[in-house]
């Protein structure tokens, strides 16, 4: 294994978890996540309306918080009104502790999230 390699691994064959396996588990997550929120949203008016991040919302949305939700993390990312929830790894949630909520940032086509003054 390469050491940039993600460290998160499938319990069922203990190997390391291809990006495409993490995106089912994470979608399945932010799905779970995302209709909690809208039913909540149902008797709550003050709660936005969530959907899931897709390549088409790339460029500036506003960091609202990561969430874990069954084994996987969350980050909330606000654009028009509408809360986008995004899958993210390990190395994304260390990343995004340093900011604050409300602070912006730049979503590229894939679904990495970039902050002001770093690129890879």
């Amino acid at each position: 294994p390469e050491e940039n390699e993600s460290k998160t691994t499938d319990k069922s064959n203990k190997g390391p978890i291809s990006s495409d396996k993490l995106e089912k588990h994470g979608f399945a997550s932010a799905d779970l996540y995302i209709n909690e929120r809208e039913h909540k949203r149902l008797t709550l008016p003050d709660i936005k309306k969530h959907r899931r991040y897709t390549e088409a919302d790339n460029g500036l949305v506003t960091f609202m918080g990561v969430r874990h939700v069954a084994g996987e993390s969350l980050a909330l990312l606000e654009r028009n009104e509408v809360i986008l929830v995004m899958p993210i790894d390990q190395k994304t949630v260390n990343s995004l502790k340093r900011l604050a909520i409300g602070e912006a940032v730049t979503c590229t086509g894939r679904g990495i999230v970039k902050t002001k003054g770093k690129s890879r």
